[in-house]
């Protein structure tokens, strides 16, 4: 039997190395040191603030969660 795949790809947690703004919403501030949610797309990568991040993983956990009790 071969290795399980992963659903969850190119996500992690990193630290800012400077101060710039979330990419889901330009109001929020991230500052050098935060922790930030690093989402990898190709070769390019998406930074969000911990609050958006939290939001975007309670979303897929909710949809992952669907779609197992479906089965």
């Amino acid at each position: 039997m071969g290795r399980p795949k992963s659903l969850v790809k190119n996500i992690y947690i990193s630290e800012a190395k400077r101060a710039h703004s979330c990419k889901s919403n330009a109001k929020h501030k991230i500052q050098k040191g935060d922790q930030r949610l690093t989402v990898k797309e190709g070769q390019s990568e998406r930074n969000y603030c911990m609050e958006c991040g939290k939001r975007f993983i309670d979303l897929a956990i909710d949809e992952l969660s669907k779609i197992r009790s479906d089965n």
